[in-house]
């Protein structure tokens, strides 16, 4: 399960804000650590609520979605 999917979507960040990055397109430093704050930060609201049936801050989906793309964008330092 780990190496199959989860790694993956990690792995896959990672590429992705490094192109970004070299491209001139993003402003990242460390693009492995970005990428694994933002997939892991996205993947624990589900997690939780399934989990607990509670979610990050008792926060809506359209709200927490709406912060995680603010704090992505910002984390990005999209140029």
């Amino acid at each position: 399960m780990w190496q199959g999917v989860v790694a993956t979507v990690y792995r896959r960040g990672t590429e992705w804000i490094t192109t970004l990055r070299d491209q001139g397109r993003a402003a990242v430093t460390d693009p492995e650590a970005t990428a694994a704050v933002l997939v892991a930060s996205l993947t624990y609201y589900p997690i939780l609520d399934v989990l607990i049936g509670h979610t990050p801050g008792g926060l809506a989906p359209d709200r927490f979605l709406g912060a995680w793309l603010e704090s992505g964008v910002a984390a990005l330092r999209l140029t």
